[in-house]
């Protein structure tokens, strides 16, 4: 996070919800609570502390909990953005007969808004915003416990 703000992350394993669904992996973020009285935007106060609860698919040997929470805050920055396209440019609308054409639709959608997103930024004479996404970490090694079995005495 961009808030200087030090946070604790644990991993929780994994979560089976219902029989026929994917396994999910639970990941808990804690941060101190602000002063009492203040809201709380996000998360529940738990004593002093704040807690939030994500769920993800992505496997342990590919994302560490840092980089699933990176993903999710980068992704909740552009929220009021992706809003505001919702609206004007209606993108799930159904507008053809076939799944490609709806497709087509989509991405055709997306990249116009996208142009109209930079030209605007442009013409402004601003700067277009970039995300630089952090290198990837290196998975902490896996630990496997081998059970040998125990010697056998004889008589």
């Amino acid at each position: 996070m961009n808030s200087g703000e030090g946070v604790e992350l644990f991993d929780g394993g994994w979560l089976e919800l219902a029989e026929g669904l994917p396994h999910v992996r639970v990941i808990v973020v804690r941060h101190p609570a602000p002063p009492p009285g203040k809201n709380i935007a996000v998360g529940k106060r738990v004593g002093e502390w704040v807690y939030e609860l994500f769920l993800t698919i992505l496997p342990t040997d590919g994302f560490l909990v840092e980089d699933v929470l990176d993903l999710y805050h980068g992704r909740g920055a552009f929220e009021a953005v992706r809003a505001s396209e919702d609206i004007e440019e209606d993108p799930d609308r159904w507008c053809s007969y076939t799944e490609c054409g709806q497709e087509l639709w989509q991405i055709a959608c997306q990249w116009v808004w996208n142009l109209r997103l930079s030209l605007g930024k442009t013409m402004q004479g601003g700067e277009l915003r970039e995300m630089e996404w952090a290198p990837p970490k290196e998975a902490p090694p896996v630990l496997v416990a081998e059970e040998n079995p125990p010697e056998e005495y004889g008589p």
